[in-house]
């Protein structure tokens, strides 16, 4: 099955600090759910690249008497190396595979003078080595390497040069994320009546801006190469497309809604997690309640009392989405049944709550015209419920770990571990709950098949008849020899019938593709009825993979309910307008 892909670059005016990270992993986020293989470019932080400048000139380096060039260059190059790294971190900690791939490694030629140089080669069977492993690749901008090996550099704003370079090698999207959400008449920061924003711009027209939003570099590329690209802001779902196409401005000043009010069901491990990635979207999202039992323990921990209530008090408060993140069945169904009854749309992690009572909690929202989410009650971070939604109909199984902390715990037996050991260190890393005997015995496993099976199949299959090992299979489980690993492994299938599903403890050797499932992650294989197979994997348990899972459902929702313009935008025949 062929994957899309798309370059995004991300520059210093979008990830200034580390603190900016988050919003880059949901952006990336966004678009691996949506099933394209991601490459994410990335420049230094905010004044990092002025700072090695004075630095490297301070040491010596005199590019006007040809002195020291090629450190100055290895040296500059040091920041963007730095943000791909902290990039990786982040994204790891989401869950989510990523890569750094250096433009030494992947074999990306620069010919210039050290400083001011254009892509000439890339070692694109490297690359797309890489990409076919499913992971997301980190790529530092704005150099690569010189005949000799050493870096070159491709000028300031090189990385705009960079993402471009990639995405016409690799025959994909290119989207160059900045401050704005697209190019505008003038200054959209200025004071004075809001400026329009360019749905179309031609290259001659972005070429003929005083204060061009891209590299001229990059930019004339793309005109040789009559490459389109995007100019966006993170989360937008507006933007200017540049290409060989004639200008266009919209018919009238574009709306905007607001951030959206949001209630939080729980605030304990997932609850807390989506708690503050909520405060750094302001734009997006305003916190209106939080639902906790112990209002003291949370404010000493920072939270504003103001928020803190009760699940009655939260109930009622004026909200638009309701994030549930208490868990069980009685208590959590109620209080999504009450919100969906209410209008409100909502979101949850609780696959219990879903396998129970989905169907009822589905023609509620049906009826009230709300929005039911639970990406998160199926694989963690990785995206098991947009994937098959995306091939419904021509599925013939779904196999895979579905578990992640059985995994974590399996792995350590694997290693010598007592069971008892497994589960507390499990706890400790928050990848087990108190009481971890639905993971370990197969039901967490199962509720998710039965999610799946009604979801793709059409077959309302109860979790209670799903075949499921027992706590006491897993704690009897002992590795042969030292040669195997156990694995948990979840599986669905299509029948004439319907479909049949079953949770099987299985001894796997370590060469097996699910072996290679490791910690607390989850992996997915989605076989086609023509033979093809998807393969997914990714961050199943614990406090990030799965709070980036609901902040995902979350963003998606925010963008949906955006206004879109009604009618196509006029063309202008030249544009005259000059950036001021």
């Amino acid at each position: 099955m062929n994957q899309p892909l798309i370059v995004l670059k991300f520059g210093s005016s979008v990830l200034r600090t580390a603190a900016d990270l988050p919003e880059a992993v949901h952006e990336i986020y966004r678009y691996s759910r949506e099933g394209f293989g991601v490459v994410a470019v990335v420049s230094a932080f905010e004044g990092v690249t002025d700072r090695l400048i004075a630095q490297a000139r301070e040491l010596g380096a005199d590019p006007a008497r040809n002195v020291g060039v090629s450190g100055l260059a290895a040296l500059v190059a040091s920041g963007e190396r730095k943000t791909a790294a902290a990039l990786q971190i982040a994204l790891s900690q989401a869950g989510i595979p990523a890569q750094v791939a250096d433009p030494l490694a992947i074999g990306l030629r620069v010919d210039g003078d050290g400083l001011e140089g254009a892509p000439v080669d890339l070692g694109l069977v490297r690359l797309s080595a890489l990409l076919q492993k499913g992971r997301i690749l980190v790529v530092p901008g704005f150099f690569g390497s010189d005949e000799e090996g050493g870096v070159s550099l491709l000028g300031r704003g090189g990385s705009d040069w960079t993402a471009l370079y990639l995405a016409q090698r690799l025959d994909g999207r290119c989207r160059l994320l900045k401050d704005t959400d697209g190019i505008y008449e003038r200054d959209p920061h200025g004071e004075g009546e809001a400026p329009l924003r360019f749905e179309r711009l031609s290259y001659e027209d972005a070429l003929a801006l005083h204060a061009p939003v891209v590299q001229e570099g990059a930019l004339r590329f793309a005109l040789v190469h009559r490459q389109t690209f995007e100019i966006a802001r993170i989360g937008s779902v507006h933007g200017t497309t540049v290409g060989h196409h004639a200008t266009m401005l919209p018919p009238h000043r574009e709306a905007r809604r607001g951030p959206l009010r949001v209630t939080l069901l729980g605030l304990g491990a997932v609850g807390r997690g989506v708690y503050e990635h909520l405060r750094r979207l302001p734009e997006q999202f305003e916190i209106a309640a939080i639902a906790v039992r112990d209002r003291t323990r949370h404010e000493s921990t920072g939270v504003p009392g103001s928020l803190l209530l009760s699940l009655d008090e939260a109930g009622k408060a004026p909200t638009d989405v309701v994030i549930e993140a208490i868990g069980g069945v009685q208590e959590a169904g109620d209080a999504l049944a009450r919100a969906l009854s209410a209008g409100r749309h909502v979101v949850t992690a609780n696959k219990a709550v879903m396998a129970a009572r989905g169907p009822e909690l589905r023609a509620l929202a049906e009826r009230e015209d709300s929005r039911l989410l639970y990406s998160a009650a199926v694989g963690g971070v990785v995206p098991v419920i947009e994937t098959l939604r995306g091939v419904r109909g021509s599925i013939a199984s779904v196999e895979g770990v579905l578990n992640g902390t059985s995994n974590f715990v399996l792995d350590r037996l694997a290693e010598g571990v007592s069971l008892d050991e497994a589960v507390a260190e499990a706890q400790r890393l928050g990848y087990a709950e108190t009481d971890p005997s639905d993971d370990l015995s197969g039901l967490d496993a199962a509720r998710k098949l039965a999610l799946i099976a009604r979801d793709v199949f059409g077959v309302a299959l109860e979790t209670e008849d799903i075949p499921r090992p027992g706590v006491s299979a897993l704690a009897a489980w002992r590795p042969e020899g030292g040669r195997t690993i156990g694995r948990l492994i979840a599986g669905v299938r299509a029948t004439v019938e319907g479909c049949v599903a079953s949770v099987e403890l299985v001894s796997v050797d370590p060469s097996h593709a699910l072996a290679r499932c490791r910690g607390a992650n989850n992996a997915v294989a989605i076989t086609l009825r023509n033979g093809e197979k998807v393969e997914l994997s990714g961050g199943g348990a614990g406090r990030w993979p799965t709070a980036e899972s609901v902040v995902g459902d979350l963003l998606e929702l925010w963008r949906d309910l955006q206004p879109h313009a009604g009618k196509r935008p006029a063309v202008l025949g030249e544009f005259e307008a000059k950036a001021s």
